[in-house]
């Protein structure tokens, strides 16, 4: 056996094995386009003293608290709610007005960090 033979066996192995190691993920892809009628945003705060959060596709129509709550796993605080900011597509509508009674906005130094967060991220938040 050659030596380049050897080498090529070696990078094909490696190449095969590397990816079973656990390499890590990279970050979710950022939606690359805005959705038709934008997305709603709803906060409330949590048992534990989190708030709590949830991204739905907007629509024409009043949403149910099941529709908000129910469908999916509640987004826990502000770092995980960034996060998904950082997913939606550069532009976004995000319309954060509770339409649906049960639903609050958090203190004002954490409405100031969500804000920024947006902006970081790239969306366009709309709040009263």
């Amino acid at each position: 056996m050659t030596v380049t033979r050897i080498l090529l066996t070696i990078l094909g192995s490696l190449a095969l094995w590397l990816p079973a190691c656990g390499a890590p993920e990279s970050a979710p892809a950022r939606e690359s386009h805005a959705r038709f009628k934008g997305v709603e945003l709803y906060s409330w705060p949590g048992e534990a003293g989190q708030w709590l959060f949830s991204l739905v596709d907007g629509t024409n129509r009043l949403k149910s608290m099941h529709e908000i709550q129910g469908t999916q796993a509640p987004i826990v605080g502000l770092e995980a709610l960034a996060a998904e900011f950082g997913q939606l597509a550069e532009g976004e509508q995000v319309y954060w007005l509770h339409h649906v009674a049960g639903f609050e906005y958090p203190p004002g130094a954490m409405r100031a960090k969500l804000v920024r967060a947006a902006q970081d991220a790239g969306i366009q938040l709309h709040m009263p």
